[in-house]
């Protein structure tokens, strides 16, 4: 028997017109579970979706599925070109890269243009035999999707050349003068050699947690540590409230218990701090397209593992940031060194499409300590993120959006990146293995492909997520000083933290396909 009216969870609140973040709806089997392989139909859409003669944004998409209402599983797709099809593109040709491994695609404008996007009856393949599915089995499907920007490979530099306040910038030859990433060789950090990466001795870095390496005790970078100088695909947004509300909706009891942060952090319920995911399942968000808070590093890894995607290096952060051109002194992702100080106020809010109502013009905008955060008696102090695209207005520069070079949202502010360090062995080891789409059944990433993430606790199939040692932060939050905000800045770049904070957020990378 088949069941052809698959259940329908998207990544998203999917139904709210004004939301940002990518939609997905009319998921369905469009065959029986009968000789091998299943194909699975949905549309999609998304606003302000752009391609140019650099990059673009996609959609990331992956199925899960279930038999006979037992435990949710990552599909195995096809990876044949021709089995991933949109019916009707009302106009905007698409493209699809399907992952080698099987376990996702993309699908974005084949075209350059901007825009909304609104593709039906969009389909991919299902190999379920792959999976051990059998043939006639009653089988629910859902498909998901992340919107992600495409980040060219090349040459970009690291380290802005700020001559003052360096808090551990990095630098080339001399301070002051950037370095220049061009491939993915083994990377020599500290000496004060032609060639190597310095970091101004650690100066003005997190005392407790500074770099293992100065000009005088050098260290290598591996080759297999993802450096930027090769194409990847970076979430246009920071991992949002609905996402992780869909997430627990695909897990086990015990996998809830572990992965949802009400569990153990007594500040955590809807309507406080502007957390609106509920507490109980079936779970889902108010503010479905405002970024996730209070979740540790292990809580962030499990989405990873379960997404199929990997964390982003900290060299991978100054590239979607910075992109390809010269460094400023004191940049911010936007490129400028200018930033906006007036208090925020808001529309729409607490609303599904939230925006700043009164914007800086002509200047950066991001949410930290003079715009949105603050002491806890600042009556006018929003104490949380802001919706990804709060920025956003028809003629909003990109420093006024708060937009990266590459059109990468949030990079500065609202909630800190967490992101690989370079700063110590742990963080070095990494290799940029993408998750499988499984968890183990305490709900942690776990298994050969996150032996080198950072907090992994062995080598190979026994390995899983359980601390945090080699993570660290960049990009400041809506509660950090301007200062670490900059792109350069890495005051806390080698400082490990597992638990669960109100500044915490993360978004997540995979290395893009050979085109």
């Amino acid at each position: 028997m088949r069941k052809l009216a698959a259940i329908l969870t998207p990544l998203v609140l999917w139904h709210c017109a004004e939301s940002d973040i990518v939609r997905v709806s009319h998921v369905r089997l469009t065959g029986p579970i009968q000789g091998a392989y299943a194909p699975v139909g949905f549309d999609v859409g998304w606003n302000d979706s752009f391609r140019d003669s650099e990059n673009w944004d996609a959609a990331w998409l992956f199925i899960k599925y279930r038999i006979e209402k037992g435990a949710w599983q990552h599909a195995t797709l096809s990876t044949r070109p021709q089995d991933a099809t949109v019916g009707d593109d009302g106009g905007i040709p698409a493209t699809f890269h399907l992952s080698s491994d099987g376990l996702g695609a993309f699908v974005y404008r084949a075209t350059p243009g901007t825009g909304r996007i609104d593709w039906k009856d969009l389909r991919l393949r299902w190999n379920y035999a792959d999976d051990g599915v059998p043939d006639g089995s009653e089988v629910d499907v859902r498909v998901f999707a992340l919107e992600m920007v495409y980040i060219p490979g090349g040459v970009f530099a690291v380290g802005d050349g700020e001559p003052v306040d360096v808090r551990g910038h990095l630098h080339g030859l001399m301070p002051g003068l950037p370095f220049m990433v061009t491939n993915e060789d083994p990377l020599t950090l500290g000496g004060q050699v032609i060639g190597r990466v310095s970091n101004n001795n650690g100066y003005g870095m997190d005392a407790s947690f500074a770099d293992d390496f100065d000009e005088n005790s050098p260290v290598t970078v591996p080759a297999r540590y993802p450096k930027g100088s090769t194409p990847f695909f970076v979430m246009k947004y920071e991992l949002t409230q609905g996402s992780y509300a869909a997430f627990l909706n695909t897990l086990t009891d015990e996998q809830v218990q572990a992965r949802n942060p009400v569990a153990t952090v007594a500040a955590v319920r809807p309507g406080i701090q502007r957390y609106t995911v509920t507490s109980v399942a079936p779970f889902s968000a108010a503010i479905g397209d405002r970024p996730i808070h209070y979740l540790a590093w292990m809580d962030a890894a499990a989405f990873a593992d379960w997404a199929a995607l990997r964390p982003m290096t900290e060299l991978e952060f100054e590239k979607a940031a910075r992109g390809p051109i010269p460094p400023q002194s004191g940049e911010y992702a936007w490129g400028t060194n200018h930033i906006a100080e007036k208090r925020y106020a808001l529309t729409h809010a607490e609303m599904p499409g939230e925006r700043v109502a009164n914007p800086g013009i002509r200047t950066g905008n991001a949410s930290y300590a003079s715009t949105t955060g603050g002491p806890e008696w600042c009556w006018s102090c929003l104490r949380g993120p802001l919706a990804g695209g709060a920025f956003r207005s028809d003629s909003a520069t990109r420093e006024e959006s708060g937009a990266s070079y590459y059109g990468v949202l949030h990079l500065s502010g609202n909630l800190v990146e967490r992101t690989v360090t370079i700063g110590n062995a742990a963080g070095r080891r990494f290799d940029g293995q993408h998750g499988d789409g499984r968890l183990n059944a305490a709900g942690r990433a776990a298994g050969p492909e996150v032996s080198r993430w950072p907090g992994s606790s062995n080598t190979g199939a026994a390995s899983q997520i359980i601390g945090a040692v080699g993570s660290g932060f960049r990009g400041g939050s809506w509660a950090s000083p301007a200062r670490n905000l900059r792109i350069s800045d890495r005051e806390f770049a080698a400082t490990p933290d597992n638990s669960r904070q109100p500044t915490f957020g993360y978004r997540f990378v995979r290395t893009a396909p050979q085109r």
